[in-house]
């Protein structure tokens, strides 16, 4: 980070696999701050059993039928049936063009399944002594409850479940996550758990 002019520990903030990369980040002493919306690894022994099928079946899509999974793309409500699952109700109001590279990123990424087979594993950072806020939605379809276990985040976790979100609400709210960042990144310098 150094290299690019950026001085540690800063604020990290991530969705799903980058909500686990952002409080990686933090057990490893190089945040300041986390906010991680539906963050992965909170699982206890394993994620839960459909999300290799949701997955599994967007990237053989991606990769075998990917002139009908973009076609599809261009249709708002196929993009919605899609997408609900996997990323979030309101994927109807992401720009096609969005859209189309998602499934250009999920057919050409040479690490997708040794990426999903190494973070299988359960997060554990209870000693992270930063500011965390964790948010999940009430319509987060990927990691339902029984992947949101708070015992192996710091009693100082800030908890918070978003009425309406699913597991990628970038694109139903995008305001409501900016204001969620910008709040807890603002609160953990006047609060910080140090």
């Amino acid at each position: 980070m150094c290299e690019i002019g950026i001085k540690l520990p800063v604020d990290i903030a991530g969705n799903s696999l980058g909500g686990c990369l952002a409080l990686e980040a933090a057990r490893r002493g190089r945040a300041r701050s986390v906010v991680a919306i539906s963050p992965a690894g909170l699982w206890k022994e394993h994620p839960p059993s459909h999300v290799k099928y949701v997955f599994g079946a967007l990237r053989f899509m991606a990769t075998r039928f990917a002139t009908v999974s973009k076609a599809a793309m261009r249709v708002p409500a196929l993009r919605s049936a899609m997408l609900a699952t996997p990323i979030s109700m309101g994927s109807n109001r992401m720009p096609v063009d969005d859209a189309i590279r998602i499934v250009d990123d999920l057919a050409k990424s040479p690490a997708f399944e040794d990426t999903f087979d190494h973070t299988r594993f359960p997060f554990a950072g209870r000693d992270i002594t930063v500011p965390v806020t964790v948010a999940f939605g009430d319509r987060d379809w990927i990691l339902t409850k029984s992947s949101r276990r708070r015992n192996e985040l710091p009693a100082h976790t800030r908890w918070l479940e978003v009425p309406g979100w699913g597991h990628v609400p970038t694109w139903l709210d995008p305001m409501g996550v900016s204001e969620l960042i910008l709040q807890s990144t603002q609160e953990s310098r006047r609060h910080p758990c140090r």
